[in-house]
């Protein structure tokens, strides 16, 4: 459980003071939020309540990762194809579809080429597990996001753009991409309607994954 009021933030770990304005009650499963996020983590104003289904998987490769998420949550199938697309290059898909595949975009955000981009997501980069989380909200409100590149709580500096709106409005969609501060590995989050998928590839063998291990030990799981 964490409660924000203005700068103050309470966890379990204790009293913390961030660069943010807000309030603000979060749970596992649910969260209620108005005003400034964490300057750090990008230009993030929200004013929603939220409830979230979290759904997880690990595998060597991104095929594989998407085969191994199992969750029964209405819209999950859809949205988990519109994300395929997005990670695909434009060469790969046809013109005309729901989504613009970004690859291309997704690789000189990360300072990378395609090809090696290709590399990271088939395991040929590292060859050791990546992860998936998926985060199903049903949200009254919405928010913009910006983040900017600088180094974010995670580690991670982050680029991209996002707006989300409740369900059945007209514009819900996020991109963000990054490297973390180590080099050892990288995170893509991809919003589509009311779904956000947050990967993390590593980059290097024989280095865990910056804050996965930790959320684990801490409690996080696969929840279908």
């Amino acid at each position: 459980p964490k409660v924000d009021a203005g700068p103050l933030s309470l966890d379990s770990s204790g009293l913390h003071v961030k660069p943010q304005m807000k309030v603000a009650a979060e749970c596992r499963f649910a969260k209620v939020e108005f005003g400034v996020d964490d300057l750090r983590n990008g230009l993030r104003f929200a004013a929603q309540a939220e409830l979230r289904v979290v759904a997880e998987s690990d595998g060597y490769s991104k095929d594989e990762l998407h085969a191994n998420i199992k969750s029964n949550t209405p819209g999950l199938k859809q949205a988990l194809e519109l994300a395929k697309k997005i990670l695909s290059k434009k060469s790969d898909l046809p013109e005309g579809g729901e989504v613009e595949p970004q690859a291309e975009q997704l690789a000189t955000s990360l300072g990378m080429s395609t090809d090696d981009l290709d590399k990271v997501f088939s395991g040929r980069m590292a060859r050791q597990k990546m992860h998936l989380k998926v985060q199903a909200d049903v949200n009254v409100g919405g928010s913009v996001d910006a983040r900017l590149g600088w180094c974010n709580t995670d580690g991670y500096h982050m680029l991209g753009l996002g707006a989300g709106a409740a369900i059945g409005a007209s514009i819900s969609f996020k991109l963000f991409a990054g490297k973390h501060k180590s080099g050892n590995s990288m995170k893509i989050i991809i919003g589509v309607s009311n779904f956000t998928f947050e990967y993390t590839f590593p980059l290097k063998d024989g280095v865990a994954i910056e804050g996965e291990e930790t959320k684990k030990s801490s409690g996080g799981g696969k929840s279908m």
